[in-house]
C-alpha cells in the first residue's frame, strides 16, 4: 500500500507525551506518519488519524530490522 501524502516522518516514543502529540500533529497536517513504541496499546488512538503504529524496542536489532522492513514495504524509502 502506497500513500498519497508527500512527506513522511518516523517518530519513536509515540505512546505518550511529545511523541504522541507530534504524531497527531504531523498527521493532521498531511504527513505520512510511522510511529514506534513499546506500549503499542497506547498508540491505538493515533490510528484514527491514519498513523502507522509499530511495536519497537531500539535496544533489539531484530525489532529495528522489522520496523524498517515494514516502513520500506509501505513507502519504498530505504533507510540503509
Amino acid at each position: 500500500m502506497h500513500y498519497k501524502k508527500t512527506k513522511t516522518v518516523i517518530i519513536t516514543g509515540a505512546s505518550s507525551g511529545m511523541g504522541f502529540a507530534a504524531a497527531e500533529l504531523f498527521s493532521k497536517h498531511g504527513w505520512q506518519v510511522f510511529t514506534g513504541a513499546r506500549r503499542l496499546e497506547r498508540m491505538k488512538e493515533l490510528k484514527k488519524f491514519g498513523v502507522e503504529t509499530f511495536f519497537l524496542i531500539f535496544l533489539r536489532m531484530t525489532q529495528l530490522k522489522l520496523f524498517f522492513g515494514r516502513f520500506y514495504k509501505k513507502t519504498m524509502i530505504s533507510m540503509f
